[in-house]
């Protein structure tokens, strides 16, 4: 049926899809094939091109069958490096084709995803193929998740998209993403609900460590209020901590988010000094000479075989600068030994600042936060609470012209809003 070559559609269905919070990857396909940081091997002048009936957004990648039937086609798209850094991610992505062309009654051609695990040299690893699905649709969407655990450990991986065959028919791909895996070790109930003003509903927060090796586990409730004149996001941190050896981390939790500042209920840092951290035995330590970053801890106590220190956070959070972008930095923790003698001894956090354009801290720039902004120049609204982060331009001032500069970078592809 040569109907079945090309895809009907002309438009796409969906507003555009946003990056997922600590996501590896994102890849709407806005811009220019290859995208930025991408490569593309071509095989065939029939190749992977811009489309226009994506999943989301304006575009999408698009590979036409070859009408000319010059030759096979062999044709490719291959990402950035990823680095699991020992996390553990999943491969979420959208794409559509001809059933009637690439499984049943033809097999003529296929999608593949391929992975590397040596910066591209190779590509061994069949990830997925259209196969995988099953019986699917002609020309409706379909989302697939691959899992990708296995390969925590791996820093120099590349993941390609790979159309071959001859005299098959159009495949799209969309919205292409390396999200976190779902935390399998955590749940909640109820995970929606009505609450009266001024009521309360309880929710219970389960962990289930069975298949989880030793170490530290970090993850967030989102709690999202719809029935609010305004929608507010919460994030609140949780850390499961898993083995007898104690804590793999120093500081939990960590990574440490500069909007913590704000969240709704007051947050702890705790940080866990560990037998051979300090240049004298911990229980020679003077508890109460003890500073982090210059200020003296809520509270430092011998806790089994570890000095655990508690801070809170806006505390802790305030002993920066303002904070933007993402910093691998450090905390200090000094004191004095018997003696005495003193010491000074520096610990690894990641300090995630604030996102210059994010003025309502919800840790997107996107046209909610020119709303903001425009509301409280013009309308008398809410104050931002980190005022610099209003300042899109860089000019020193909060007003009309960062709301448009917002708008110019989310809309018009203009410069990323820049801080001071």
């Amino acid at each position: 049926d040569p109907t079945l070559k090309a895809s009907p559609f002309t438009a796409g269905i969906n507003p555009p899809v946003e990056k997922e919070a600590n996501a590896l990857l994102f890849e709407g396909f806005e811009g220019t094939i290859p995208p930025a940081g991408w490569t593309a091997v071509v095989n065939n002048p029939f190749t992977w091109e811009i489309g226009t009936s994506p999943y989301e957004g304006a575009q999408c990648a698009t590979c036409y069958y070859d009408e000319t039937y010059s030759g096979d086609q062999n044709e490719w798209l291959i990402s950035p490096t990823i680095d699991f850094a020992g996390g553990k991610y999943v491969l979420d992505f959208w794409w559509n084709g001809s059933y009637y062309w690439g499984v049943d009654p033809y097999d003529n051609y296929d999608l593949t995803i391929k992975l590397s695990l040596d910066g591209g040299a190779t590509f061994p690893i069949d990830l997925w193929t259209e196969a995988d699905y099953g019986v699917f649709t002609n020309w409706q969407w379909n989302n697939s998740v691959v899992d990708l655990s296995a390969f925590k450990n791996e820093s120099n991986v590349k993941l390609a998209i790979v159309y071959t065959g001859y005299d098959g028919a159009q495949w799209n791909v969309d919205a292409f993403a390396i999200n976190p895996a779902p935390m399998s070790w955590l749940s909640a109930a109820p995970t929606s609900g009505t609450i009266t003003g001024g009521g309360t509903v309880p929710i219970t927060v389960s962990y289930d460590a069975a298949d989880l090796e030793d170490g530290t586990y970090t993850g967030a409730l989102v709690i999202t209020h719809t029935g609010l004149a305004t929608k507010t996001v919460s994030n609140v941190p949780v850390t499961l901590i898993v083995g007898p050896a104690g804590p793999a981390e120093n500081i939990v939790p960590n990574p440490i988010f500069a909007f913590y500042e704000f969240a709704i209920d007051p947050m702890t840092v705790t940080m866990f000094i560990k037998p051979g951290d300090l240049p004298c035995d911990l229980a020679d330590v003077n508890l109460g000479s003890l500073l982090v970053n210059g200020v003296a801890p809520a509270a430092a106590a011998m806790n089994g075989d570890n000095l655990e220190l508690t801070m809170g956070m806006v505390d802790f959070i305030h002993t920066y600068p303002l904070m933007w972008d993402v910093v691998e930095g450090v905390y200090a923790v000094s004191g004095e030994c018997a003696g005495p003698v003193p010491f000074s001894v520096d610990f690894p956090v990641t300090l995630h600042g604030h996102v210059s354009g994010d003025v309502n801290l919800d840790q997107k720039v996107n046209i909610g936060d020119a709303v903001f902004i425009v509301t409280y120049v013009f309308r008398d609204g809410d104050a931002p609470r980190v005022p610099a982060t209003g300042d899109a331009n860089a000019d020193g001032n909060l007003n009309i012209g960062d709301a448009v500069y917002i708008v110019n970078f989310v809309f018009r592809g203009g410069a990323a809003p820049a801080h001071q």
